[in-house]
């Protein structure tokens, strides 16, 4: 679906600088130039980007005790990492 008419920039268009790495609307608007034009779209673009960036943008931390020394028993690390040995 079309966010800006003016600029031809659609939901599609948004997503996709999210994942490259948008983290709000101005740094969509500097790449795509959604609401630049005649600032129509401003508020539906906005609340698209609010609505896309926890979905794309915020990864999940997952958080696994390290248990494989034992002299490191209190110790924690994000699972992405790797264990230390």
């Amino acid at each position: 679906m079309y966010v800006c008419i003016c600029n031809n920039v659609t939901e599609s268009d948004i997503d996709r600088a999210i994942s490259d790495g948008a983290m709000s609307l101005g740094c969509v608007k500097e790449r795509l130039g959604v609401a630049s034009c005649c600032g129509q779209c401003e508020d539906r673009a906005s609340d698209y980007v609010d609505a896309a960036l926890p979905k794309q943008a915020m990864p999940s931390l997952k958080v696994e005790r390290v248990t494989t020394n034992p002299a490191l028993s209190n110790t924690w690390s994000n699972a992405a990492a790797p264990a230390a040995v």
